[in-house]
């Protein structure tokens, strides 16, 4: 039984985390291998103390071909960004082990250009921010253990910008902490099948800044973004000893997204309808361990549609998408293991939307992303 544990937790760690993550308002493409969204529960595989180092890099392209405001064109976003995580994790006591997370969940980039004919639609649309995560799990009894963790998210960056004639581009930009909470559980059914089931809570954030347009300026810009509430159910089945497949479910409740509200822009308050509504989000996995140093994995992904074409923005285009990957670790010395995976998400939104100016926006977005997700582990 030990040994069939051993191989489960590699397939855990990374296969489970495997999840793609849409940011609040806007797609994203974050792929985790170890530590977003992960489990608490699940600290208790680590024998002794852990120290995970890692970092995605990730390439987008959103490209976008219709008629916006009568003119008809083709205009493409290109962005490049590096995501570094990391965990430290000790075990207290025989029951108990206790962990930090840092990571990078919610992440949106698109940067179309300033001059570009969908310019009243999009012009930026960023958000970065970087959540901390304290984690605690106890060993309930020899097969349930049970975990629970904080999530103090530091929004670093969120910006939604565009044209406004006659003075061009309004740049609209804020900032805020806010907080949440994990909680999960990890049970082992029998031998060769295990249960992974984890909460992580809506986090709110009341957000103010800046927004500029022309000589107007303004410090007393507010929006608020959520972060939706996710649950996440997980099995992982053994097939032998070195054979280990994973199946997912992931429930976002982006209901709570109807309206982004831009309070007190340096033209007003703006409110854009988004009626995001909740879904669940679809993964199978796979690992096998070809020896005592090399194992590899396979996944595929796949997220249905969580927003309505009439409020589905050039600047926000959130759609069903498909993300297979393929990747390997392995360990170069006791208890050091590297792991690569690379995986390429895919979408095709339709653009079908007005803007309270009256103007319209036609056509389809073609997205694409490539990522790089290096980890290393260390095991003592």
């Amino acid at each position: 039984m030990k040994r069939l544990h051993k191989y489960a937790a590699l397939s855990l760690s990374g296969l489970i985390g495997l999840l793609p993550v849409t940011a609040s308002y806007a797609t994203s493409y974050q792929i985790f291998a170890n530590l977003d969204f992960a489990n608490p529960a699940a600290l208790n595989s680590v024998k002794d103390a852990e120290l995970v180092l890692g970092s995605m890099a990730i390439a987008t392209r959103f490209h976008f071909t219709g008629t916006a405001a009568g003119v008809a064109g083709t205009t493409t976003s290109y962005t490049d960004d590096a995501l570094p995580y990391g965990r430290i994790a000790k075990r207290l006591s025989p029951k108990v082990v206790a962990s930090l997370d840092i990571t990078e969940p919610y992440y949106t980039n698109i940067q179309y250009p300033r001059n570009s004919f969908i310019n009243l639609f999009s012009t930026e649309t960023q958000l970065r921010d970087v959540n901390y995560s304290p984690k605690i799990s106890y060993q309930a009894t020899p097969r349930l253990a049970l975990g629970v963790g904080l999530d103090a998210n530091n929004l670093y960056n969120a910006q939604l910008n565009f044209v406004i004639p006659p003075f061009g581009v309004m740049t609209n930009k804020v900032d805020s902490w806010a907080y949440g909470w994990d909680a999960g559980l990890f049970y082992v059914i029998t031998p060769a099948t295990f249960l992974n089931f984890n909460y992580y809570s809506k986090i709110t954030h009341h957000s103010n800044g800046t927004s500029a347009w022309g000589p107007l300026k303004t410090n007393k810009f507010e929006s608020d973004v959520f972060l939706p509430a996710t649950w996440i159910v997980n099995l992982v089945q053994m097939l032998n000893p070195v054979w280990a497949l994973s199946g997912t479910i992931r429930y976002a409740q982006w209901n709570t997204n109807r309206f982004l509200v831009l309070q007190n822009t340096a033209v007003g308050n703006i409110t854009i309808p988004t009626h995001l509504y909740n879904n669940a989000s679809y993964q199978l996995a796979t690992h096998y361990q070809l020896n005592e140093k090399w194992g590899v994995l396979g996944a595929f992904d796949y997220e249905p549609n969580v927003q309505p074409t009439w409020t589905r923005n050039p600047a926000l285009p959130t759609y069903t998408r498909a993300i297979p990957a393929v990747g390997a670790d392995y360990e170069l010395t006791k208890g050091l293991k590297a792991k690569l995976i690379y995986a390429h998400a895919i979408s095709k939104p339709v653009i079908n939307m007005f803007i309270a100016s009256g103007q319209h926006a036609q056509g389809h977005e073609y997205m694409n992303a490539d990522v790089l997700d290096f980890s290393l582990t260390y095991d003592i």
